[in-house]
C-alpha cells in the first residue's frame, strides 16, 4: 500500500492551520488504515510506503541526482500555471476557466525556471 502525501490539499491545510503535513498526513493514514482493515481488505502492510518517509525521499533524492549525472535534469525557463492566490504553479488539471480548482483564485501563465526530465533521451535506453 503506498500513501502519497503531498500535494495542494496537505500544503493549504498546513499553511491553515499550522499544522506540519507529516502530522496531519500521519494522522490521516492511520485513519484510513483503521477503514481499510475494518472493511476486511487484506493488504501486506510490510510493504506500505509514504512519500513521506525519510527511505522515500532519500531514494527519491538519490534517483534525481543519477538522472542530474547523466544530463537527464536540467533547468528550463518554461510556462507554468501560477495562482498567487495559493502561493504555487498548478498542474493543468486544477485550473477551470482560468481559476484554481481549489479556491476559486485567478491563475495565469508565466515563464518560471522548473527542473525538467529528458524522458524521451532516456527512452531508447529502456
Amino acid at each position: 500500500m503506498g500513501w502519497d502525501s503531498f500535494g495542494l490539499p496537505a500544503e493549504q491545510h498546513a499553511v491553515q492551520t499550522g499544522t506540519h503535513p507529516r502530522d496531519t498526513t500521519l494522522k490521516n493514514i492511520a485513519n484510513f488504515k483503521r477503514q481499510l482493515k475494518s472493511l476486511g481488505f487484506s493488504y501486506d502492510w510490510d510493504r506500505e510506503i509514504a512519500t513521506t518517509d525519510e527511505g522515500y525521499v532519500k531514494w527519491t533524492q538519490w534517483i534525481f541526482l543519477q538522472l542530474f549525472k547523466q544530463g537527464l535534469a536540467v533547468q528550463s525557463e518554461v510556462p507554468v500555471n501560477w495562482c498567487a492566490g495559493l502561493g504555487t504553479v498548478l498542474a493543468n488539471e486544477e485550473v477551470i476557466d482560468g481559476k484554481s480548482e481549489r479556491g476559486d483564485f485567478p491563475v495565469e501563465r508565466l515563464p518560471l525556471r522548473q527542473w525538467l526530465l529528458r524522458i524521451t533521451e532516456y527512452a531508447d535506453k529502456l
